[in-house]
């Protein structure tokens, strides 16, 4: 009997028979035929194997009434079987590969529901077991696939199974399409949320917000600060709209030594029985922390907004309170999907414009570089040569001083933003135009939807090609409104430089929001260098052989064009206004 059953064996219960059941098996005489027996449970979440249990005890009992000599027990528990499987079924691979090998005369099963509910996996299965003269046997009965009677009844019975769980399948996706349009919440409940159940019935009352202060302290128990989960959520949600990095939250919130949502979760849940094989020498896992992954999760879940979300789609709102007002939400949304916002900033980039500028010979992008002055020798008067940055294409197609350069870059862009007019370029479709799209996108969907119902029915009058394309222009013309209505993201720093304090605000940014603000309003292209024009003896930078562009007047020029298709206007994009963003409570 396979040892591997032992180990994968869910309880100390299971363990207990299939030992029993060894000890009285008799040893295999010439002629037996050999059996394995196969036994799974679609759902067990506890993994207690009880069902697993029954079944092996009832086939083992069919192959001593039928005088089979079990050669292996193979076991799937909470394993599903159907075509909606998500979880692979180890045992089951392994005993078709047995099976190929010859090791195995026949099948069997406490039911054939238990070997498969798929009729693809059927196929393959009997088709390997016709080749190989296998039987199976189910419900106490042998069948002979090689016979036409047999393989039929077979065929009859994997096929009602088929049928009873897309059944079960179709009742589950319409009860959840009903608790959907209700507003009622699925699966497990969300970090910064708590439900309430009766206790009479078990049924669910209500979702409320997490709000209960906490302390969070280190792991010598010392007090670190107060906080609330959902208190976490909006602050995040706060800090990341606001032009701070995921990575940056996450480090804060690390720092304060706030439990993941992981452990928020545990704490819901009963403590876990200590294993009494568990090894003392080996240190237990480390609690889990915040990482930039889940914390990105949180951020784009429209829960938090108070929307009720449905195969992906929003079906409207919830009946629980949301956490983030709509405009803070949007906000976030639009940062995470911006394409120029970068997720990780090599260490090459410790310069303004490294890998920013391009080169307008080749196209390339070009980096920050050391150089010696008169190629490293020292000058007549004996002073020695000085080392100097300077930016130069990959193919050295151009070349100029970084400091002067990025001089030049910085005060051409800070004297655009302290002119008023720039306000023209935060930009965008007004609320009139911008509902319109939106309109306009739902009755485009509700379209798709009745263009469906229609191709179901028998009496259609239109042909399934004939609604094949309209259904796919109708697609078409949702992703263009989509994109309409939704506005580009502008950076929180850009909003706040527009003025006479675009200086000061500045001097105040960091290298990588410098950076990051000029990749997103600016494109600088450096031109080969000539002398033709200028006296002979005049140093210092040529500015004409640096060219800019503004990123953002070719988006509002887009902008305008969009709304004057659908009848609006165009007007500056502000800054919502939103409340005060939360504060985590230190601990006194």
């Amino acid at each position: 009997m396979s040892t591997a059953l032992l180990e994968r064996s869910p309880s100390s219960t299971y363990r207990a028979v299939v030992a029993k059941l060894l000890q009285h098996q008799a040893p295999y005489q010439p002629g037996q035929k050999r059996a394995f027996i196969y036994a799974r449970c679609s759902h067990d979440p506890r993994n207690l194997g009880r069902s697993v249990e029954r079944q092996v005890e009832d086939c083992w009992r069919d192959c001593v009434n039928a005088g089979y000599w079990v050669a292996s027990i193979y076991v799937d528990n909470d394993r599903s079987a159907s075509f909606a499987a998500t979880k692979d079924r180890e045992a089951y691979a392994e005993m078709v590969v047995a099976m190929g090998r010859g090791l195995c005369d026949v099948l069997v099963c406490w039911e054939s529901s238990r070997a498969t509910r798929d009729m693809r996996t059927y196929c393959d299965l009997s088709d390997l077991s016709r080749d190989l003269d296998i039987g199976w046997h189910f419900n106490g009965q042998l069948f002979d696939l090689t016979n036409d009677d047999d393989e039929f009844r077979l065929m009859l019975d994997v096929t009602l199974s088929v049928k009873e769980v897309r059944r079960l399948s179709r009742r589950v996706r319409v009860g959840h399409a009903k608790a959907a349009r209700a507003g009622r919440p699925h699966g497990r409940c969300a970090y910064g949320y708590f439900r309430v159940y009766s206790q009479h019935s078990g049924d669910f009352i209500s979702q409320e917000v997490d709000d209960e202060p906490r302390l969070a302290v280190d792991a010598d128990g010392v007090p670190v600060c107060w906080y609330s989960p959902a208190e976490v959520v909006e602050y995040a949600s706060a800090r990341f709209a606001g032009g701070d990095s995921l990575y940056m939250i996450v480090k804060q919130f690390n720092e304060m030594c706030i439990p993941s949502p992981t452990l928020e979760l545990a704490r819901r849940k009963p403590l876990p029985a200590l294993d009494p094989d568990a090894d003392p020498d080996v240190e237990p896992k480390a609690p889990p922390v915040w990482t930039e992954q889940r914390l990105r999760d949180i951020l784009r879940n429209s829960l938090y907004a108070g929307w009720r979300i449905h195969r992906g789609a929003r079906v409207g709102k919830g009946l629980w309170l949301p956490i983030v007002d709509e405009a803070l939400f949007e906000a976030v949304l639009a940062r995470l999907a911006d394409p120029d916002r970068k997720t990780s900033h090599s260490n090459r980039a410790a310069h303004l414009l490294s890998f920013i500028g391009t080169c307008g010979v080749c196209s390339s992008v070009i980096d920050a570089n050391w150089k010696d002055s008169n190629n490293g020798k020292p000058k007549k008067d004996g002073t020695p040569a000085t080392r100097y940055r300077v930016y130069d294409c990959q193919k050295g197609c151009v070349s100029i001083k970084a400091d002067a350069l990025d001089a030049f870059v910085e005060a051409v862009l800070v004297a655009r933003l302290e002119d008023e007019t720039c306000l023209d370029w935060l930009t965008r479709a007004d609320d009139t135009a911008a509902i319109a799209a939106a309109e306009r996108a739902e009755a485009a969907r509700a379209k798709v939807e009745e263009w469906k119902a229609i191709a179901k029915s028998p009496d259609s009058p239109w042909s399934p090609g004939e609604i094949t394309a309209m259904v796919a222009d109708l697609r078409q013309e949702i992703e263009r409104l989509d994109a309409v209505s939704t506005p580009d993201y502008v950076p929180p720093q850009m909003r706040a430089m527009v003025g006479e304090r675009a200086a000061v605000v500045w001097e105040s940014l960091d290298l990588v929001q410098r950076r990051t603000l000029l990749r997103k309003v600016m494109r600088v292209e450096l031109l080969k260098a000539t002398t033709r024009g200028r006296p002979r003896g005049q140093y210092g930078m040529d500015v004409d052989r640096v060219r800019i562009g503004w990123v953002l007047e070719e988006k509002a020029a887009e902008a305008r064009v969009e709304a004057a298709e659908l009848g609006g206007d165009v007007v500056p994009m502000v800054p919502r206004q939103r409340a005060a963003e939360p504060a985590l409570a230190l601990a006194a």
